[in-house]
């Protein structure tokens, strides 16, 4: 065998190799996949996982207002002359009446805890009225407004031709004891019921030091 033959052998062998290499690649591959609508479909995605709100403390933030039974004490305090209309924490609506000239004004008292901006309007006021903080727009037509115990806001409301301006000041020159001790007994129950259950404890504990005493001591009889 010469050179030549040889050669178109080897080059013959070669073909054949990488045409056999070919066509196994080709057996090994996947069919095509038909675009059905269920293959071209997108994956569905799994829902995810629900988180529950973070639900706010009702407590958290809460203002320590004038209770409403508190009010209503204050109003009945007032005497005959006081109708009281509305009451609910921090505010009351009560209704006035001269008993000497039947004239009648509105008496509003708000409790202004929280409400610094309106409470600085009192405080940083030079205007007085009956010798309370006013504001220089309180005493104004028909309306005389006052802060008293450094925190609740009295407004007074009448006609000016029945219970007008100089009847207003004189009901706050009579009451000042009672708009005085406005809020010493706020929210009563708020400090008592602790301190009766202080003292229900304390006699819980001494009933037990006594049965434990009377238990651990000897008898007459034991004693002989």
């Amino acid at each position: 065998m010469n050179l030549r033959s040889t050669s178109l052998l080897w080059h013959g062998s070669l073909l054949a190799t990488v045409a056999f290499s070919v066509l196994l690649g080709l057996a090994q591959e996947e069919p095509p996949v038909a675009l059905t609508p269920e293959a071209v479909a997108p994956t569905p995605m799994e829902p995810e996982e629900e988180v529950d709100p973070i639900e706010a403390d009702p407590e958290e933030g809460r203002l320590d207002l004038y209770s409403a039974e508190s009010l209503t004490s204050f109003v009945e305090s007032l005497g005959s002359g006081a109708k009281l209309h509305l009451a609910e924490n921090g505010y009351a609506e009560v209704e006035l009446i001269d008993e000497a000239t039947n004239a009648r004004a509105a008496l509003i008292v708000t409790d202004l805890l929280g409400n610094v901006d309106k409470l600085e309007s009192y405080e940083t006021s030079r205007v007085t009225i009956a010798g309370y903080p006013a504001t220089t727009a309180s005493n104004l037509g028909n309306e005389t407004d006052v802060l008293a115990a450094g925190r609740f806001q009295i407004e007074l409301r009448g006609d000016s031709t029945k219970f007008d301006e100089a009847m207003r000041i004189d009901w706050l020159e009579e009451h000042r004891d009672t708009l005085d001790d406005l809020g010493d007994g706020s929210n009563l129950l708020d400090w008592l019921v602790p301190v009766i259950a202080v003292i229900a404890a304390l006699l819980l504990l001494g009933l037990f030091w006594v049965s434990r005493g009377s238990s651990t001591r000897p008898s007459a009889a034991s004693a002989k």
